[in-house]
């Protein structure tokens, strides 16, 4: 692993390489909600419609997006994919009848920029409603309570 070094009164010390500490971070989630899958035998279910929606929208990192695909997908279970503009017109009910709404990592202004402020109020809504959320890394911070206005 890369380090940065530097020195503190007179001792050289190393940081481990933030890029490398977010990929083993982020591996280890993705292990994790597979296992997650797997024990709450959430799986396609006979009507044909998904449960969970993964967000591939603006700002969303495709490699993030393309790893969550594969647990799904080796998992078995069903799942939409929905853009931003698709994400921008979907009611916080229509949010509801989902199980769990992933947003993965990636850029957290282009991702904000890329969704209105009633879709964000329409998350937030669902989420304190019963809708389960995971986020990760930039996507954690959608269901949150934004920032008071100066």
């Amino acid at each position: 692993m890369k380090s940065a070094a530097f020195e503190v009164n007179g001792i050289l010390t190393g940081l481990p390489n933030l890029v490398g500490v977010f990929r083993i971070c982020l591996v280890t989630s993705l292990v994790l909600i597979s296992w997650a899958f797997t024990a709450c035998d959430i799986r396609d279910d006979d009507s044909g419609s998904a449960s969970i929606l993964l967000f591939n929208g603006t700002g969303t990192s495709p490699n993030d997006v393309k790893a969550f695909e594969t647990i799904l997908k080796d998992q078995h279970v069903n799942y939409s994919k929905v853009n931003s503009s698709q994400l921008n017109a979907m009611s916080e009910s229509q949010l509801r009848e989902y199980r769990l709404l992933i947003v993965p990592g990636g850029n957290f202004v282009e991702i904000g920029n890329g969704l209105t402020q009633g879709t964000t109020t329409n998350i937030r809504g669902a989420v304190q409603n019963g809708l389960n959320y995971l986020g990760i890394c930039a996507g954690v911070f959608l269901p949150g309570t934004p920032p008071p206005t100066v």
